[in-house]
């Protein structure tokens, strides 16, 4: 066909896009747009309306990705800046988000407008506003931290494997030391990564796979990652995933899910797997890593939602599409425990999100208390397999994802509890949601090591659910004594601030309590029938959605700390 009749083609397939995506008929829309620019890959408007497509379906990502291409063939596109608005307002990208409001506002006339501009102009003021106040609101959740402390938990860790191994009884310093180890695997992989030129002059980066490293730390236990020198890291781990998804034909640049997962199959056709495998792997390394890091680092929850979605997707999808094929062949990523250690990722995302109250949560408590019933329900279905297992794997991919299952269960059971006293005013639906969110919370603390902070809080918060529940000082005094016995354990594995901080605090809190009621039984006020309540900390609504979110350290003082924070 002829130039002309190509841009003709595409004329007629934007039609019939444009047609589908107004009855709603989005992935044949998607479709048609995708053949268009095909045939007329210059034409800004194709892009703009595919963008239009993902904006539609929430793939925010995708949706950002052709309306910068719009932008780019046509900087002049009001609307497309407009929807490149809307898509990084969806990623919480606000740098961006910003950004693309006001180009928006700029393309349109300073006076005379039309009808269109005039309600696109109070549109774009809107977006820009909203960007304003959200990119305000956000607030870092890095601490900072002594960096020649030898008292950090992975510090701690390495100090007392030995002794842990020699008791031959779970701790939680394998797990952290699993999670370091990979940590530093990374971390040294990037160091040697090395940028020369070859005999054209042309830059050539070669290095080792360390985004295997960082998601393996961030999977099994995401508290132990860190950033010894964050100014350095932020170039390194952008030219560290350019290096892989190059090497490995990483499918970043595909289109949605939906054209994603055509792709492999297409290569599949025509390559062996052992050439698509590796893609498929970096592609999902990628997603993980970048969802989790521009979160903690940024704020940026839209992003990790649509990541975690994304790769568990993927995840599913390819174990369904080769159910045969073992796990040697398919490798790693496809295996239920990473399947699994996603999910959790994705757990937690949710609980922070419905915890703080986001107003664009996509979740309520019905979704989170779902989501993690089926993520208890699939580590009950697979047990580990026979044989011999590093207990470190056993407690991050098995253990800790069950009590963070059943500590959310409890979590939502509780807060419904306590809305069915206080606003419905129904005490009889109220106690049995608190009961139930006692029993989940026990549950979830015994899946941890005694010398697991969770193990502990979630002691605290069953002790709690005993109160609420008005149950007897000889069925609430042991879970104190119980509670002040495990503390210490935890301690000693996390003995510096700001680790220490809350273990420090329920220990005071459970002490005091513990100490009252002992008292009025010795001096005949109080009976080991007697109800008492231990005093409960009043939380209010979180500054932001990483206030829910376990700590990561980076160090302030560093050269091009402030830059880093807000780039």
């Amino acid at each position: 066909m002829s130039n002309q009749a190509d841009v003709a083609e595409a004329e007629r397939l934007k039609t019939l896009g444009n047609e589908l995506y107004q009855q709603g008929e989005y992935d044949a829309a998607r479709h048609r747009y995708t053949e268009a620019i095909k045939k007329n890959p210059k034409n800004p408007v194709l892009y703009a309306n595919r963008g239009a497509v993902y904006l539609a379906t929430k793939e925010y990502i995708e949706a950002a990705h052709d309306c910068k291409k719009a932008v780019d063939l046509d900087p002049t596109y009001a609307k497309a800046w407009g929807r490149l608005g809307k898509a990084t307002h969806g990623l919480s990208d606000w740098a961006r988000c910003v950004e693309a409001w006001q180009k928006a506002l700029d393309c349109l006339p300073k006076e005379n407008l039309t009808a269109t501009e005039r309600i696109l102009k109070v549109q774009f003021t809107e977006g820009l506003n909203n960007a304003l106040g959200a990119r305000r609101r956000i607030e870092t959740s890095i601490v900072s931290l002594d960096r020649s402390s030898r008292n950090t938990p992975w510090h701690r860790a390495e100090s007392l494997t030995q002794a842990r191994q020699a008791a031959r009884k779970p701790s939680c310093v394998f797990v952290i030391k699993f999670a370091y180890d990979a940590l530093k695997e990374g971390l040294k992989k990037m160091d040697a990564m090395k940028v020369v030129k070859d005999a054209r002059g042309r830059e050539m980066t070669h290095g080792e796979k360390a985004l295997q490293d960082l998601t393996n730390c961030i999977m099994a236990d995401d508290r132990i990652f860190h950033l010894p020198d964050p100014n350095s890291f932020l170039e390194k781990i952008q030219k560290q995933s350019m290096l892989e998804a190059e090497s490995n034909r990483a499918f970043l640049n595909d289109g949605g899910l939906a054209a994603i997962k055509e792709q492999i199959l297409k290569r599949l056709k025509s390559e062996s797997w052992n050439t698509v495998r590796p893609s498929i792997a970096t592609t999902i390394r990628i997603w993980i890593w970048e969802g989790f890091f521009r979160y903690r680092m940024f704020g940026h929850f839209g992003f990790a939602f649509e990541m975690y979605t994304k790769t568990i997707d993927l995840l599913e999808w390819g174990r369904k599409q080769w159910p045969k094929v073992p796990d040697s062949d398919r490798g790693v990523v496809f295996k239920l425990t990473f399947i699994r250690g996603v999910k959790r990722l994705h757990l937690d995302l949710m609980h922070a999100s419905v915890a703080s109250k986001r107003k664009d949560t996509p979740y309520t408590f019905s979704d989170l208390a779902a989501t993690a019933t089926e993520l208890l329900e699939d580590v009950n279905s697979a047990p580990p397999p026979a044989g011999e297992m590093y207990v470190g794997d056993m407690l991050a991919f098995w253990d800790y994802v069950k009590g963070d299952a059943l500590s959310i269960l409890g979590w939502c059971n509780l807060e419904q509890g306590l809305f069915a006293e206080y606003i419905d005013g129904d005490k009889d639906k109220s106690l049995g949601l608190i009961q139930a969110a006692g029993e989940y919370y026990l549950a979830a603390a015994e899946c941890y090591p005694e010398d697991e902070p969770h193990h502990s809080t979630f002691l605290r918060k069953y002790l709690e659910c005993l109160c609420y529940s008005e149950k007897p000082l000889r069925l609430t005094l042991p879970v104190c004594e119980r509670i002040r016995t495990v503390i210490p354990q935890a301690l000693e594995v996390y003995a510096a601030p700001p680790f220490n901080e809350q273990l420090k605090k329920e220990m005071l809190e459970v002490s005091e309590f513990e100490s009252r009621c002992k008292e009025g039984v010795m001096e005949g006020r109080l009976t080991l029938d007697s109800v008492e309540k231990i005093v409960i900390p009043k939380v209010g609504k979180n500054k932001t959605e990483k206030d829910n979110l376990p700590f990561k350290v980076v160090y302030p003082g560093d050269e091009g700390y402030e830059q880093a924070v807000e780039a």
